[in-house]
Formats: C-alpha cells, sequence, structure tokens
C-alpha cells in the first residue's frame, strides 16, 4: 500500500507555520473550506457549519475546473450568531504544481482567496493564501477516499467591531468520499479565528454535486 511520507506533510505544515508564525485564523467567516488538494470538476457544493462563538453557518459553493491543473471557486452564504445574521460571499484560485507519483503519492496545490464578511456591527475582508496537500485511495467498491490539510496564512482587514489589520493562520483537516461519480460527501474540521478574535474548532459536513 502506497503511504504519504511523513516528512512531506511535516515540512509543508512547518514551513506555513513559520509564515504565519502568528495566532490561528479562519477563511471568510470561521468555516472550514471544504477543498480537496485535487482539482475538481464543476459542481456545486452545500455546506452546514457549526462551533462555538462564531454560530452555524450556511454556505454554497460553486467550483469551476478551468483545466487539469487551475480551479476556480466561488462561496455565498450566511451565518448566524447571538440573534445577528453575517453575509458571506468569496472567490478564490487554485494551481496543483505537484500530482501524484511513485515516490510523492500526493496532491499539493496553492491558493489564493479574497472573502468578506458583512454584518451591522462589522465589517471583515480577508485575503487566505494556501497550501493544499491531500491523497487519494480508491477502495474496494472503486470509490474514492480523499485526504487534506489545507493551511492558510490570512490577511484580514477589520472596518470595525475589530482591531485593524490582524495575520492569522487557518487549518483545515478534512476528507471526501465518492458516492456516485456525481456525488460527494466531505466532512472538515477547521481550526481558527475570525480577525483577532479567539481561537476556535469547529466542524462542517457539505454535499457536493457536479453539474457536468
Amino acid at each position: 500500500m502506497i503511504k504519504i511520507r511523513p516528512r512531506v506533510l511535516t515540512a509543508l505544515v512547518a514551513g506555513t507555520l513559520l509564515f504565519g508564525a502568528v495566532p490561528a485564523g479562519a477563511q471568510a467567516w470561521h468555516y472550514a473550506a471544504f477543498q480537496p488538494a485535487d482539482v475538481v470538476g464543476d459542481e456545486v457544493n452545500f455546506i452546514i457549519s457549526g462551533f462555538g462563538d462564531y454560530g452555524t453557518s450556511f454556505v454554497g459553493q460553486y467550483r469551476w475546473g478551468i483545466e487539469k491543473r487551475t480551479q476556480l471557486w466561488a462561496d455565498v452564504g450566511l451565518a448566524s450568531n447571538s440573534g445577528e445574521t453575517a453575509f458571506l460571499v468569496g472567490i478564490a484560485g487554485m494551481w496543483n504544481f505537484m500530482k501524484p507519483s511513485q515516490d510523492k503519492p500526493i496532491d499539493l496545490s496553492a491558493s489564493l482567496g479574497l472573502y468578506g464578511a458583512f454584518e451591522s456591527h462589522f465589517d471583515i475582508i480577508r485575503i487566505p493564501i494556501g497550501l493544499d496537500v491531500g491523497h487519494t485511495w480508491t477502495l474496494s467498491n472503486q470509490h474514492t477516499l480523499a485526504a487534506f490539510a489545507y493551511p492558510r496564512v490570512s490577511f484580514d482587514i477589520c472596518s470595525s467591531g475589530c482591531s485593524g489589520t490582524s495575520t492569522n493562520l487557518n487549518f483545515d483537516l478534512g476528507a471526501s468520499y465518492e458516492f456516485t461519480k456525481a456525488m460527494y460527501g466531505r466532512a472538515a474540521f477547521t481550526f481558527g479565528a475570525v480577525g483577532d478574535g479567539d481561537t476556535q474548532a469547529g466542524f462542517g459536513i457539505s454535499l457536493a454535486i457536479k453539474t457536468k
């Protein structure tokens, strides 16, 4: 059985941590990106995520597979927290620069995004830059199971409700399972915070449906 080499994952994660060198951060709001390390085809992804002080998020994603190594995706959603509702919106791109090989059986991708969370008491703009590393197994039933780790350094600009500009780290650990050729179930833990808020851990699930 081919395994991911621990030293490869350790080096990638350590490099991102050293680059950030700051407390943890999140996506547009505190929910996982649900992004496997490999480029996926065109799909719509429905997310529900809940945790700690950040309430519950309901997000719809759409992904476009531009070509075999390039992908774009957009997020639109709402977050409910202590009676307040935040509007979430964002767009991101990813480039896969390492495909699995005999020596290195992993996908490795770089990403860049622009996200916003807007509520009556705050406006937050976030620019995450990340590395997404993962591995895909073909199971005995010929369905696939993909696992991924997705650390992102996030530059956060807060216009109200928090203190100016901060730099944070968001980290996802997730998996994607192929129910059918057109439907995938995903689950992910995320660790981080919003702006200069306290670090929180969260968990979410999603259902992805291919549109082509």
